[in-house]
């Protein structure tokens, strides 16, 4: 005799343990990127007293083409922007986690860069994100989460060669 679903699903309730929490379950929805984040931001909890930042790196192993890794780690200011970078904020004050940026490879923000007008919809903020890199958007938001003044040496130059070709 067959079961059916319903009766299996049933039996497999029945033998449930009770120590699956809603935070088991939880977790267990959350994608690996997702939770790795969470558990960054709960190590930066655990040192600092105030906002700190979680960097995504995401590197190519040099032993095969296509495998990435992404390394996670928290630190107290903001890092300077970079490729392969997704950077998150955590407030202190609000308990809550924002979403900074990502920025691509190099080669994903130049074509980001030069084809703006072509990119499709759904990758916008993507390019939006590599052009605010390009610009030195992204390295004065930097600047001002660490309380920093001036310009950085790099868009100082990049100041100087752009005002002499204009």
């Amino acid at each position: 005799m067959e079961e059916t679903v319903g009766k299996i699903a049933v039996d497999l309730l029945a033998q449930a343990d009770d120590k699956h929490t809603v935070t088991d379950q939880t977790r267990e929805s959350l994608t690996e990127w997702e939770q790795n984040v969470i558990e960054t931001a709960e190590k930066g909890l655990k040192e600092y007293g105030s906002d700190f930042f979680i960097v995504v790196l995401t590197k190519k192993e040099s032993l095969y083409e296509n495998i990435y890794r992404n390394f996670f780690f928290h630190r107290r200011s903001c890092p300077t922007p970079e490729y392969d970078q997704t950077v998150y904020q955590y407030i202190y004050s609000a308990d809550a986690l924002q979403y900074l940026w990502t920025i691509p490879d190099k080669e994903t923000v130049t074509m980001y860069n030069l084809n703006a007008k072509d990119i499709p919809q759904e990758e916008h903020q993507l390019r939006d994100y590599s052009i605010s890199f390009i610009n030195g958007d992204l390295d004065r938001l930097c600047r001002k989460l660490n309380n920093e003044s001036g310009d950085t040496p790099y868009l100082q130059n990049l100041n100087v060669v752009l005002q002499d070709k204009g």
